[in-house]
């Protein structure tokens, strides 16, 4: 394993802190980098590696990417620069993004690229003031989780089998209440709800009840359905 821990590095080079390919059960804890093209950057074949506790001032392209499986980044800073910059990107699989702070990016503050069973979670992040999304799954992503995060722009889910869920900013879940309406006659009754989220929901994974909104109570109703769900 490699141990890199409370370097402060300024560069006009690609990295500031770069783990090369033959790296396994690497740590790069409490260092500070300005400038350069990418703050730290794993390369594909290093696995194992925990990225924790630093800060990542003004990268011009990325402030940490990872192509290592079973990376964990967590508790960083990352205040990007303008321009085309993205503060994390992870292209591998069953990696852990966990409690950074993220702001400013010129593209998206989180960008997920990979490949089949991917499998990586992006829980109780500050996502802040990108210029596009705040979180982007590509379209290779697949089974990731994403969940408690606090998010003021979009999070973009173009893979499969991905979770999205209870992310402050981004509304996936909503409990609503329709306008009343009566049941006082034998028929259909049709009633348009606001659904309140930021995406679509899928006609499936909406849910209905009914519920009694004066004191009368000799009424009955016989089928609840779903007819279709708009943005």
């Amino acid at each position: 394993g490699v141990l890199i821990e409370g370097r402060t590095v300024d560069s006009n080079h690609k990295h500031c802190i770069l783990l090369l390919s033959t790296v396994t059960r690497g740590i790069i804890k409490g260092n500070k980098s300005n400038a350069g093209t990418i703050g730290i950057q794993s390369n594909s074949s290093t696995s194992d590696i925990v990225i924790a506790d630093n800060i990542i001032l003004s990268p011009s392209n990325q402030g940490m990417s990872c192509y290592g499986d079973n990376c964990i980044i967590n508790n960083n800073r990352v205040v990007n620069s303008s321009g085309y910059s993205i503060g994390i990107n992870v292209t591998a699989s069953k990696c852990i993004i966990s409690g950074n702070h993220l702001t400013g990016a010129g593209q998206q503050n989180i960008y997920v690229a990979g490949g089949a069973n991917q499998n990586c979670q992006i829980t109780n992040n500050i996502v802040l003031d990108s210029t596009n999304q705040s979180i982007y799954l590509d379209t290779n992503t697949v089974n990731t989780y994403v969940a408690d995060n606090y998010v003021n722009k979009t999070i973009y889910n173009g893979g499969t089998g991905n979770r999205i869920k209870n992310n402050i900013g981004y509304v996936t879940e909503n409990n609503v209440l329709s306008d009343t309406f009566t049941i006082d006659s034998t028929g259909i009754k049709t009633v348009t709800i606001v659904h309140g989220l930021n995406i679509t929901p899928a006609v499936q994974d909406c849910c209905l009840t009914v519920v009694q909104n004066t004191a009368v109570d000799d009424w009955a109703y016989d089928l609840l359905k779903v007819v279709s769900t708009s943005a």
